[in-house]
């Protein structure tokens, strides 16, 4: 049980700093200038070193913060928070789509840990992609790049799978 909390309190703790350390890199927020620049690369790259070492404990997490980032873009869609652009309209049923799908990809990691580097980092780039959405709405790319990674490490996991089973379907059959 307390294992299950830390990964919640580190992809928690390790998303904020993402944040952060993006929004410094960025400047979008207040403080500008080199020192900040610096520390927001900091931020950065010690939030996806955390991630990444620490992905087990927080894979199962990963399913329930895209259902909560789709539950938020049906309601800015339906409430009708609008942008003075417009772009909401525009992007925000992809942006929806892609999330749904992100969560239904990685439902898998709440019933099991990944398995494979390529889940690792299909895992850590979702974060990542997710953090870039919440700061940067209307470029959709990090999150659709985050669902083509999900995609291929579902397809991968499958052909393995299916790989395997024939192997012991074979040689079940071969042994008399």
């Amino acid at each position: 049980m307390k294992y299950r909390q830390s990964g919640l309190l580190i992809l928690f703790l390790a998303f904020f700093a993402l944040l952060f350390g993006i929004s410094f890199v960025t400047g979008q927020n207040a403080h500008h200038g080199p020192g900040f620049s610096a520390l927001g690369v900091a931020l950065v790259i010690g939030s996806i070193t955390v991630l990444t070492i620490t992905v087990r404990r927080w894979a199962g997490y990963f399913c329930a913060v895209c259902a909560l980032g789709a539950v938020k873009a049906v309601l800015a869609m339906t409430v009708g928070y609008h942008t003075l652009s417009g772009t909401l309209e525009m992007i925000g049923p992809q942006i929806l789509v892609m999330l749904v799908t992100l969560a239904a990809l990685s439902y898998r990691f709440t019933v099991r840990l990944p398995r494979s580097k390529l889940e690792s980092f299909a895992l850590v780039s979702g974060v990542v992609a997710v953090a870039i959405q919440m700061l940067i709405g209307v470029n959709f790319w990090p999150v659709r790049f985050a669902t083509i990674l999900f995609a291929i490490s579902w397809l991968v996991d499958r052909l393995t799978k299916a790989s395997h089973s024939d192997q012991r379907h074979h040689a079940s059959q071969s042994d008399p």
